[in-house]
This record gives structure tokens, sequence and C-alpha cells, in this order.
């Protein structure tokens, strides 16, 4: 694989969970493809590591501005402040979406799967992972 190094930030339940996924689409580089974050972390670093990866923008959805404000490199991010739901892009405009610990989140999960699939290319990859190990019914979000 082509996949170089991560970048500083990055955990390692999102570092496991991207490379376990990468492979299991049959992902051997993204050079020069376009991608998706659904939530990102707070300091965008598994983002970064996706641009440095594709060399291409990565655009993250996330409906919390707080999170990424002051993580914003506007040469290798683009920040939609929407929820996955109904993110405003165009369609068929994307080759990979992906989201660590995102589904959790997910108030309405049809929506949020018809809007991946409306937005993603023919032959894209839609990679996305829910609950980290440290969710509970009480602790953290789980809507399902």
């Amino acid at each position: 694989m082509e996949f170089g190094s991560f970048h500083p930030g990055v955990l390692d339940y999102q570092r496991d969970s991207l490379l376990r996924l990468l492979s299991l689409g049959g992902l051997t580089s993204l050079r020069g493809k376009r991608v998706i974050e659904i939530g990102g972390n707070g300091d965008l670093a598994v983002s970064k590591t996706l641009y440095e990866w594709s060399g291409t923008r990565v655009t993250v959805v996330t409906p919390d501005p707080e999170l990424h404000e002051d993580a914003m490199e506007e040469e290798k991010i683009v920040l939609v402040l929407r929820g996955a739901e109904d993110t405003g892009l165009a369609d068929e405009s994307v080759d990979v979406i992906y989201g660590s610990a995102v589904l959790e989140h997910v108030l309405e999960y049809r929506r949020m799967f018809a809007e991946c699939f409306r937005l993603l290319r023919s032959g894209g990859h839609l990679l996305l992972q829910g609950g980290p190990h440290w969710h509970s019914r009480v602790g953290h979000h789980l809507f399902v």
C-alpha cells in the first residue's frame, strides 16, 4: 500500500480503523481521489493524514465548528458545517467517504446513508465506523 505515516494526533483506534477499512475497501492509493471525512477529530489529524495520502483537499462534514475552528489549514481542509444527513455537496462528487467513531452521533441513519450514496461516484468507497471502545448507553452518544 502507498499509505505513508500518520499525522500527529491520530489516535490508535482511528489509525487501526482507517487502515482496516481501506484494506477492506481494496484501496491501494488515495492519490488524486476526492475525500470526505464525516465528523473529524478536534485537531483534524485524520483529515490531514487523508490529505497527505491523497494529495488533494479533504472536506470535513461536521455540524460542530467549535471542535475545528483552531485547526483549519485552508490549503488542506475544507470545512462544511452541516450534518451528514444533508451536506449540500454535489451529486457524485466524491471517491471516498470516511468516518471513524461517527455512527453513534447520527440520528437519521437512512438519510445519512442516502446522502453518502448520492455523493459517491461510481466505484466509490463508503468507509464508516461506529462507537469507539469507550462508548456506553449512558456515557457517550448512542442513538441506536
